[in-house]
């Protein structure tokens, strides 16, 4: 099962004071790196951390053919060539919750 990184807005302060957390963010775009696949949950805003962003298009840059698949519920038209164009990625699946998505993966 590959990881879940969780990024979060307060990087400079938290880094700062452990540097577990700094290891954090660079697994972080490590895993970016390496993914096929990404599956982004719960995320249902267009992020204001333009520093994240920079990280993620950093991470994700090039032609590598990768695949977003988006858990949330939100109807916004905007959310999905946001997303696939933060992290390069061609939209595959869509599911409105994470009920929805446990269905598809045959779970309940």
């Amino acid at each position: 099962m590959a990881p879940i990184i969780f990024p979060f807005l307060t990087k400079d302060f938290v880094c700062r004071a452990n540097a577990m957390f700094a290891r954090h963010l660079v697994a972080f775009q490590h895993e970016l790196r390496a993914a096929d696949e990404i599956y982004l949950a719960g995320k249902s805003f267009e992020n204001s951390d333009h520093e994240l962003n920079g990280m993620i298009r950093d991470a994700t840059y090039g032609n590598r053919d990768r695949t977003l698949h988006i858990v949330d519920p939100s109807k916004d038209p905007e959310l999905e060539p946001f997303h696939c164009s933060l992290f390069n990625a061609h939209l595959g699946q869509r599911y409105a919750s994470l009920e929805e998505y446990a269905q598809a993966c045959g779970r309940r």
